[in-house]
């Protein structure tokens, strides 16, 4: 590893993962709770089928548990109605078991009316009618009580004066036909505004008067009705008169045009001749299959294979030393920098690249021919 103790390492990279796991997010995208994503970016209810066949289940057991109950309602109404419908008698149509019966039956009544004659009533009235007396004194002795009781006979007091002086003094204070007379006196009275076209109609008139009297001070003709009539006609020459949409399209695209041929026209090739674009372009792809040809690994394999017309590329007599042919196995090359094949070096002159080693100290000493790599053998 890195010189790092594993344990530690391993420690820290879980602590770092669970701080991320940890981490909340700045911008909530997730989805709510209750949907999901479909296919095609749709949006759908997720479905809880558990809760769901819960549910049923709960219907079902409710249906079933009202069935039951409303079959022994029925069964319960139609028993009953039997039993008021059948006809009441003795058990027995012997006459031993009616004499016994009927003899029972005496015993039972005399037992429920001693047991009546024996009982008090419930309600014990003379101790009632005490109890409400006593509370009615209470209730009188209130001084709220008082206070109403006091002021209800003022109140009948006062009552009797207002009736007896209604009938001393009972007519009318107003008269209906004196108010309608005043009434009708004052809407004479009111003050009728005027509507807006009756004032603006007396405002007109009025400067119609006036204009009239500027007119006959100065009554001078100061236009004459030719002149009017020969400026009217040079407008009516100068009013530009509207031209439909396609023919300003036309116009604007006629116009645009003829620019566009005269700057053509005037516009000279960039490059002098094909022969000399395509001798440019041989000698770029040369320099791109040099320099890929230059790296270790399979760099080279993937960029010069692109150029497929390549001249650097193509497996003839003219170009033998060629250091990439299409479907060639890989040249080994060399680790140093420096040029050693004769090849290189004239490819290094051609392009005029001049390469340069590592710049070693001067406390590093010559280099030694066969060094011992003392790492590999194990001294250290």
């Amino acid at each position: 590893m890195d010189g790092r103790d594993p344990k530690v390492h391993a420690r820290e990279e879980k602590v770092r993962i669970g701080r991320l796991l940890k981490a909340k997010k700045s911008i909530d995208n997730e989805m709510p709770k209750g949907l999901r994503k479909g296919k095609g970016g749709k949006v759908f209810r997720k479905r809880d089928a558990k809760k769901e066949m819960k549910m049923k289940a709960m219907h079902e057991y409710m249906k079933k548990e009202n069935q039951i109950l409303k079959q022994r309602v029925k069964d319960m109404i139609k028993a009953e109605q039997k039993k008021r419908s059948t006809h009441i008698a003795f058990r027995s149509v012997n006459e031993v078991i009616q004499a016994k019966e009927k003899q029972r039956i005496k015993q039972d009544n005399d037992i429920l009316k001693r047991n009546l004659a024996n009982s008090t009533a419930f309600y014990d009235v003379a101790a009632i009618e005490r109890d409400t007396a006593r509370m009615k004194k209470q209730w009188e002795r209130n001084p709220f009580t008082i206070l109403r009781q006091k002021n209800a006979k003022k109140l009948k007091k006062e009552n009797k004066i207002n009736r007896e002086r209604l009938k001393k003094n009972g007519k009318a204070f107003y008269n209906v036909k004196e108010w309608e007379a005043d009434v009708k006196r004052m809407k004479g009275k009111l003050l009728k505004t005027e509507p807006t076209w009756k004032v603006r109609q007396r405002e007109i008139k009025r400067e119609n008067k006036i204009n009239a009297a500027r007119f006959k001070k100065n009554s001078a003709a100061y236009y004459n009705p030719a002149e009017w009539e020969a400026d009217v006609e040079k407008m009516k020459n100068k009013i530009i008169k509207g031209v439909p949409q396609w023919k300003i399209r036309e116009q604007k695209l006629r116009h645009e045009n003829a620019s566009f041929y005269k700057r053509l026209a005037k516009t000279k090739p960039l490059v002098g001749s094909v022969e000399e674009w395509d001798k440019d372009r041989a000698r770029v792809e040369e320099q791109i299959v040099w320099t890929c040809s230059l790296k270790s690994g399979r760099l080279g394999r993937n960029v010069a294979p692109l150029l497929n017309n390549a001249a650097a590329l193509q497996n003839n007599k003219s170009n033998p030393n060629s250091p990439r042919k299409m479907y060639s196995p890989r040249r080994p090359q060399s680790t140093s920098k420096t040029p050693r094949g004769t090849y290189r070096r004239k490819q290094y002159a051609k392009f005029g690249v001049t390469p340069k080693g590592r710049n070693r100290p001067a406390s590093a000493g010559r280099r030694k021919k066969n060094r011992k790599n003392y790492m590999l053998l194990g001294y250290l």
